[in-house]
């Protein structure tokens, strides 16, 4: 069975593109809570024409509900996606836990997707998807084919991966840099594309003019009708933002490739329509390195003639849907036509049958007036009739009661596309969609629960950790430190956010540091927590789980999370909405971490030997952004540490608090500390991160 290929509508022209050049299935959002903010989008009343015009053309319909979300947004959330199901939506694409536990609940025939922006790379988070909810993961763009080819064989859900469009440098929902540099979030949907902009290396010439965070776009064009992408459930097209030509041209070529045709889109077609610096297949093919940087060229913009013929590829109705005719007629009876398609049936009553009074009617007269479909996108496929010898009507009878055929077969088909909806079981409803009121589920919980402290030191090394700590704190570690240290330290462990192909050998690592006392693990995704529930260590989410609202606490804690680390992009009102389900907490110094890079930008350009783990990007201001390995992928750091040591009193009531060190020496760690426990001001620059709202 062929795997859907899945197209971009961000506009009402994009989504005609897609339908008439053959996509299975297209993906949009409405106005508001969608990873592209920036798009045309569709309002309600458009959403409803288009959950019609999909399912007059056997085009299914995923609605986009793919960001982060406070508690006070959840109920207006619930509400667009009671929209949504009402207009007929095959699938919501989700990236919140929380509103996928919720929407699982109100809707439990639903089929819900785990965005991309759900940074699950494993079998292992997948089955927490599962949990919670989700009958299909969007796997990452960084997935190598090899991996790919394992996921096909154990994901306990549906795959989808992208086959073509833009490649963000970080991978999906573990990037804040947007949100740093100039408060717009990408796990809000409104993105600036920082990354765009020029970046170097220090005291490096970056050879790849000085853009070392953009990357080329994707095309797996060549491989679309090859295992494993054949094995996948859909394919998928980016391009919510992208003009109307750039869909029709990249689903007519992946519709040919998929059904082994020629195709009228060349490969420099789909260059033009949009591309930077032409293609990679880099992290598919695992040949990552410096060849997948590309900015966009002039050479990779479209002609108008090129744009002309990408739109002609949509100006026509494509014949996609078969229609089953049958005629019957007695003479002296009104004559019958029944009609099918898409498992709906009509039967419509006509004029009399006369005697023919000169040239009588035939059943290839008939056949060929029903057959007469087009303009439209139906095609006749088996068509039957059943005449008496010397019978007659006027062919214009035959063309009205083929059109009243058609019209009352539309009309079975959208109905049939609506389905019934319900209002959705929100805990936090008294909140509502102006904020009003106090969401349920309990007060925050200020003291940790037994085994996790009040303050939480996480290092990237053992060489950071003080000689004299304060009281009350718990140390952790990278899960591949050595057992010796973690006993020396009693540490518990962290898990890499980049997980991929390594779990087995991660999973080996955790195993070790419970034998060596560890009993926590933190986790910045489910996959980290699919792991520190296999080795038999507590579950704590990091800061990268994006834990914004209630509802996400609730979830992390039906599949095992005792802990959790609120989002950096939460403001200090939406934790104080907060209901906690487990105890949190929030980091209150540290670098943050803005990207993961499974392309190294410095490796691209240096070797690791001469890198050393000490290298850092620089932007066109001379900012510098520390990048730090970890399991064979990097992290770009913020430029300044959060510092709230003398703004304590207005941090909201917290169950812990992280420090997070990664540049730092052994002598500045402890200075930090001290200065903690002292209340001192920062010499230096700092941001006050999540608590300047």
């Amino acid at each position: 069975m062929k795997p859907e290929l899945l197209a971009p509508a961000g506009s009402a022209e994009a989504l005609l593109a897609a339908i008439r050049c053959g996509a299975d299935a297209v993906y949009l959002g409405g106005g508001a809570f969608n990873a592209r903010a920036g798009a045309q989008n569709f309002s309600c009343d458009a959403l409803e024409e288009a959950g019609k015009q999909c399912k007059l053309h056997n085009v299914k319909l995923y609605f986009t509900l793919n960001t982060l979300l406070s508690d006070r947004e959840l109920p207006q959330a619930l509400d667009m996606a009671g929209q949504a199901v009402r207009a007929g939506v095959d699938a919501v694409i989700v990236q919140d836990l929380g509103l996928l536990r919720l929407l699982h609940a109100a809707w439990p025939e639903l089929p819900l997707h785990a965005s991309t922006q759900c940074s699950v790379q494993t079998a292992g988070g997948m089955a927490l998807l599962k949990q919670l909810g989700a009958v299909r993961c969007i796997v990452p763009r960084e997935c190598s084919k090899e991996e790919l080819e394992t996921l096909t064989a154990a994901a306990p859900l549906e795959l989808e991966a992208f086959v073509h469009g833009a490649l963000c440098m970080s991978v999906s929902g573990q990037c804040l840099l947007s949100h740093a540099l100039g408060g717009r979030s990408g796990n809000r949907g409104t993105c600036a594309q920082p990354c765009r902009l020029p970046f170097s290396i220090d005291n490096e010439q970056c050879t790849m003019d000085n853009y070392c965070l953009s990357l080329k776009d994707l095309s797996l064009l060549g491989a679309a009708n090859e295992p494993p992408l054949n094995k996948m459930a859909a394919l998928k097209i980016e391009g919510r933002l992208k003009r109307p030509e750039y869909v029709a041209a990249a689903v007519t070529a992946y519709r040919h490739a998929l059904d082994g045709a020629a195709s009228p889109v060349t490969g420099e077609d789909l260059r033009q329509t949009f591309s930077r610096t032409g293609f990679t297949q880099g992290y598919y093919q695992a040949q990552r390195g410096a060849e997948m940087y590309g900015t966009r060229q002039r050479e990779d913009v479209a002609p108008p003639e090129t744009l002309r013929r990408m739109a002609a590829l949509y100006a026509k109705e494509m014949p996609r849907v078969a229609v089953d005719f049958h005629f019957t007629g007695e003479i002296g009876q009104p004559i019958t036509l029944s009609a099918n398609a898409l498992e709906e049936s009509v039967r419509v009553i006509g004029d009399t049958l006369e005697q023919a009074q000169t040239q009588a009617l035939t059943k290839d007269d008939i056949l060929r007036q029903l057959q007469k479909l087009g303009g439209t996108q139906y095609y006749a496929r088996d068509v039957r009739a059943e005449l008496p010898a010397g019978a007659f009507m006027p062919l214009g009878g035959i063309n009205a009661l083929r059109r009243r055929a058609i019209e009352g077969l539309e009309g079975m088909i959208c109905r049939g596309g609506q389905q019934a909806t319900r209002k959705a079981p929100f805990a936090c409803e008294g909140g509502g969609p102006q904020g009003r009121g106090e969401p349920a589920g309990g007060k925050n919980r200020v003291s940790p629960p037994a085994g996790i402290s009040e303050n939480l030191l996480r290092f990237l090394s053992p060489s950071q950790i003080p000689d004299s700590l304060p009281e009350n704190i718990q140390v952790f570690l990278p899960c591949d430190t050595s057992p010796e240290m973690i006993k020396e330290h009693r540490a518990q462990v962290t898990i890499p956010a980049g997980v991929f192909g390594d779990y087995g050998k991660i999973l080996a690592q955790l195993r070790r540091a419970e034998q060596a006392g560890a009993s926590l693990a933190m986790a910045q995704t489910l996959d980290g927590v699919a792991l520190a529930l296999e080795a038999g260590l507590v579950p704590i989410a990091g800061e990268g789980m994006n834990v914004l609202n209630s509802a996400s606490l609730e979830a992390l804690q039906s599949i095992g999370v005792e802990a959790a680390v609120l989002s950096a992009e939460i403001s200090p009102a939406q934790a104080r909405d907060l209901r906690a389900h487990v105890p949190i907490g929030a980091m209150v110094y540290g670098r943050l971490a803005l990207m993961l890079c499974r392309n190294c930008p410095v490796k691209a350009q240096m070797s690791c030997k001469v890198c050393a783990n000490s290298k850092s990007l620089i932007d066109r201001k001379g900012t510098a952004f520390p990048v730090r390995c970890e399991n064979s992928c990097a992290k770009v750091y913020n430029s300044r540490p959060l510092w709230l040591a003398d703004a304590q009193e207005r941090l909201p009531a917290l169950g812990f608090r992280l420090y997070a060190f990664t540049t730092e020496s052994r002598e500045e760690c402890g200075a930090i500390l001290r200065a903690y426990q002292n209340r001192e001001t920062y010499i230096g620059e700092f941001t006050r991160g999540w608590m300047k709202a």
